[in-house]
């Protein structure tokens, strides 16, 4: 799993249709709702420059990270910012503080994943963290540290000569370590 938290992490609204908190109305959200139960800041997970904006379509405060493949992730609702317009961040960036800014019904973070220049259309994030998609779900986010990044594997198990890798280590809470690849998004 892939998480904007670390430690345990809750889904409070999943990805998909849903009542609007607000509206009552069935109603598509783009995104995951997310509440980091053992830390409230809030960590970039992809590699890229970043946007900090304000109050837009209900969002409050949020960063918006554009990665090099051409998906723009959003972290919104955070309560204040710790990066500025146009940093370059990693994965493990502390961004912000977890929040309740703009249209929310109490502290989250809003994650959605979007194509760069489409402000219409989401995409799943259970694709990109593979956090379940489920509300009321609760799992715990490894310690995860960039070991090499930006690798092009050429011959993992047969996958496309062109997939960008990062290999990680994860140390989780007892200890145990383990070196895994994570493929960076990539929608090919």
């Amino acid at each position: 799993m892939i998480s904007p938290f670390r430690g345990n992490v809750k889904v409070t609204s999943p990805y998909g249709y849903r009542n609007d908190p607000f509206t009552g109305k069935r109603s598509f959200h783009k995104g995951i709702d997310l509440v980091g139960l053992n830390n409230t800041n809030v960590y970039a997970i992809g590699y890229g420059k970043v946007d900090v904006c304000y109050e837009e379509k209900g969002f409050g405060i949020y960063v918006k990270q554009y990665l090099e493949n051409g998906i723009t992730i959003y972290y919104a609702h955070l309560e204040t910012s710790c990066v500025k317009s146009g940093d370059i961040i990693t994965p493990n960036t502390k961004i912000g503080v977890m929040g309740t800014t703009g249209n929310s019904t109490g502290k989250h973070t809003h994650l959605e994943f979007r194509y760069t220049g489409n402000n219409t259309t989401s995409l799943p994030p259970e694709k990109f963290t593979y956090i379940p998609n489920v509300k009321g779900t609760v799992t715990t986010s490894p310690e995860i540290t960039p070991y090499f990044a930006g690798c092009v594997v050429e011959d993992i198990c047969g996958i496309d000569k062109s997939t960008m890798f990062d290999l990680w280590e994860v140390e989780y809470a007892d200890n145990t370590m383990i070196k895994l690849a994570y493929k960076l998004l990539n929608l090919k």
